[in-house]
């Protein structure tokens, strides 16, 4: 019997070698199998162009990691995204064929209005039914029924009926955030707008002048107010050319 346990104690420490082995070869055969680990290649920077910034994770810790994300992706190859590089593209969107602009937008007309009318929010937190934000408000002197109307991102609407009905004034003009319209009170068919929205939307391309009652617009002071937002503004009720700007960079007096 003592000859009999004295050949098992041999045969314990080979048995467990064996299955350490086995455990071993099968973890090995799990890491093979999905497949070699491989340190991902290193990117070079362009020649003549700016490195490319680390990628930043947005966190509860740092809420503004995907602004800057968003924000570099557009600013490449620079670091910040130069005054006025917006309305130069839409200005080289403008130079492209009509018969091409037509094709992607569709025939008839590029917009057509579903509204004003609110909608229920389903998101959270729920905001209940809303409709867009309306930053500015004017009405014409000369007729209380005639009221124009600004909206953050959604343009210059025209009511000629007290608000009954709206048509949309500025769906072609470098922006549709707004944050200030105004009538000239000595010429009523004389509109400003002014663009660029004060909570942060976008910035301004400049004060919209229309002689018409809204059928063309001119961008007046692009560069002055470039990076701005409006905010107000007030015109000389005898002279429809003098014109006091309140504005995110500053207060401007002009004519």
């Amino acid at each position: 019997m003592p000859e009999r346990a004295s050949a098992w104690g041999r045969r314990l420490p080979a048995l467990s070698i064996s299955m350490l082995l086995l455990a071993a070869c099968s973890h090995v055969g799990q890491r093979t199998g999905e497949g070699p680990l491989v340190r991902p290649a290193q990117i070079e920077p362009v020649p003549g162009h700016a490195a490319v910034a680390p990628r930043a994770t947005g966190t509860l810790e740092k809420p503004y990691a995907r602004e800057a994300w968003f924000y570099q992706q557009r600013a490449y190859p620079r670091d910040f995204i130069p005054a006025g590089a917006r309305a130069k593209a839409l200005r080289q969107a403008d130079k492209l064929p009509l018969a091409q602009r037509s094709a992607k937008a569709g025939p008839g007309s590029l917009w057509t209005s579903v509204g004003p009318v609110g909608f229920d929010s389903n998101v959270a937190p729920s905001w209940g039914r809303m409709s867009g934000r309306v930053r500015a408000l004017a009405i014409d002197p000369s007729n209380g029924s005639r009221l124009l109307l600004g909206v953050s991102t959604g343009g210059v609407w025209l009511s000629n009926d007290a608000g009954a009905s709206w048509s949309p004034l500025t769906d072609n003009q470098p922006s549709l955030a707004i944050g200030a319209v105004a009538f000239a009170a000595s010429n009523p068919q004389v509109l400003y707008a002014g663009t660029g929205e004060g909570n942060g939307s976008y910035y301004s391309v400049g004060l919209l002048r229309s002689n018409d009652g809204g059928a063309n617009w001119t961008v007046l002071g692009g560069d002055t107010f470039a990076r701005g937002a409006f905010a107000g503004l007030a015109i000389d009720p005898t002279n429809p050319d003098v014109i006091v700007a309140c504005v995110t960079n500053g207060s401007f007096y002009g004519r």
